[in-house]
């Protein structure tokens, strides 16, 4: 069970599990993307024809790693659009005067927020480097 991320007197506008995931699904489904690519490119370019530029966009083309870019790029926008949800939420708390909230947790919360709103910036452009990447630069060197 869930502990509210505020008092519970006053409402609890964000949980704990929602402020957690919102800081760290974007860098650790970043992270997941990196690695299973890494992966999928070891199998793929270790079978065939490898050499050329157009089996390497080929390969940066195919189901595998669309699915692992799909996969990982759903985790780490719904991490985006909850830490985003997240500093609204705690934002319109803190703004509501007729609420008594403890400040430490509010604050806390405020913060983590905060992080997690930056976290979700940073990590999809991280995210779109590295799709960009997979397209432009030579998948199997030869």
């Amino acid at each position: 069970m869930n502990r509210p991320a505020l008092s519970s007197e006053g409402g609890c506008p964000v949980s704990r599990a929602a402020l957690w995931f919102g800081v760290l699904a974007p860098p650790l489904a970043w992270s997941a993307h990196a690695l299973c690519s890494y992966l999928v490119a070891s199998r793929l370019c270790g079978s065939g024809d490898a050499g050329s530029a157009a089996a390497g966009l080929r390969y940066a083309l195919s189901t595998p790693f669309l699915l692992v870019t799909a996969v990982t790029l759903a985790v780490a926008l719904a991490g985006a659009w909850v830490g985003h949800r997240n500093w609204e939420r705690i934002s319109e708390a803190r703004r509501d005067s007729s609420r008594e909230m403890n400040a430490i947790w509010l604050e806390r919360s405020r913060f983590l927020a905060r992080c997690a709103k930056i976290n979700g910036i940073v990590f999809l452009g991280a995210f779109a480097f590295t799709i960009l990447s997979l397209v432009v630069a030579p998948l199997c060197p030869g």
